[in-house]
């Protein structure tokens, strides 16, 4: 993932856009049932409105899911959204 995507995860996650957070919560309907979804240890503080991503990374890139939901340039790793 570029750090400009990185950025912006993190500046979505802290902040309250609605637009990104309809297209987060969109996203996430997928990342919910995707089996490689993981629990992290490093991220477990991460917490979010949606529980079943909370504490979780993609099992393809270890990116924390609850902020790559909310990057509005990044794609899944496998094409879900």
């Amino acid at each position: 993932m570029q750090l400009s995507k990185i950025i912006n995860g993190w500046k979505h996650y802290f902040t309250n856009n609605s637009e990104v957070e309809e297209m987060a919560k969109e996203r996430v309907k997928e990342c919910i049932k995707c089996p490689e979804k993981k629990e992290s240890k490093v991220f477990g503080w991460v917490k979010d409105e949606v529980e079943e991503i909370s504490s979780t990374v993609c099992g393809k890139c270890n990116c924390p899911i609850a902020m790559k939901v909310r990057s509005i340039n990044e794609n899944c790793p496998i094409n879900k959204w």
